[in-house]
């Protein structure tokens, strides 16, 4: 039997970060999922989430996803849920973990309200780093594809706005990385990255570009070390070859 009690909280429209920073407060459970409207669970998920729960009381419950089409009604697995040994692909997206509620609240690990990309990395990084007992389990959610979602609507003023956030995201992780003695310098990498990904993909103006480098300069956050353990090879020769075209992202003139 699923059937659940619920409470409904109705606010403005502020972004999914204050929503979810909003339930937060609200929660009075042990657990907390953070599931996003248009995704689907599949039929039995939370009964096996109530049975884990029960058994080993775990700090989190982290699972894997998988997509579904945009106009599904429904969602079916054609296997049984189950604990698995390894992480599966989880994305670093928050609706993929279930949490307990006074880890996050005694680790004071909300969402940053000001990041309209890249809030989700910063979340899922620190959850990571700072729980203690983790139990990993097979695919549990049902990640809806849509064309026309925030992620895959790119314009060039999202791609400004993506790169704001990203090195706001750079400082975020610098901070926590001192407040909790974590080592960041990849994670600000990736950030820094991304900025400049967004840069070339979108062939941002000069003017626009400038402004990012004299910030990343400014706040020390640009030029950062080469991380030489990026030209192992992966498995993707995609992959392979990102991996060696940003070696060369330390350098200033790749930025022109």
């Amino acid at each position: 039997n699923e059937a659940f009690q619920y409470k409904l909280l109705t606010q403005n429209c502020t972004g999914v970060s204050n929503a979810r920073n909003a339930g937060l407060k609200i929660a009075t459970k042990d657990y907390v999922w953070f599931v996003d409207g248009d995704d689907m669970l599949p039929k039995g998920v939370l009964s096996f989430l109530h049975s884990i729960i029960l058994k080993t009381h775990p700090d989190l419950i982290e699972g894997g996803y998988l997509p579904v089409n945009e106009d599904a009604k429904t969602f079916a697995l054609d296997y049984e849920f189950r604990e698995i040994n390894t992480k599966k692909n989880s994305g670093g997206s928050a609706w993929t973990m279930i949490v307990k509620r006074n880890f996050l609240l005694e680790n004071h690990i909300l969402f940053q309200e000001e990041l309209a990309y890249g809030e989700d990395y910063l979340w899922t990084f620190l959850v990571n780093s700072l729980v203690k007992n983790k139990i990993f389990v097979s695919e549990i959610y049902g990640y809806r594809k849509s064309l026309n979602s925030a992620m895959r609507s790119n314009t060039k003023s999202k791609a400004i706005r993506r790169c704001q956030d990203m090195i706001a995201l750079a400082e975020h992780y610098r901070n926590y990385g001192i407040k909790y003695e974590l080592d960041v310098k990849k994670r600000i990498a990736m950030s820094i990255q991304s900025v400049l990904f967004n840069s070339i993909i979108f062939r941002l103006d000069k003017e626009s570009v400038k402004n990012f480098l004299s910030e990343m300069k400014k706040k020390q956050l640009y030029p950062y070390p080469i991380m030489w353990e990026h030209i192992i090879p992966n498995t993707s020769l995609s992959h392979t070859l990102i991996n060696y075209f940003t070696l060369m992202f330390p350098i200033e003139p790749v930025f022109w």
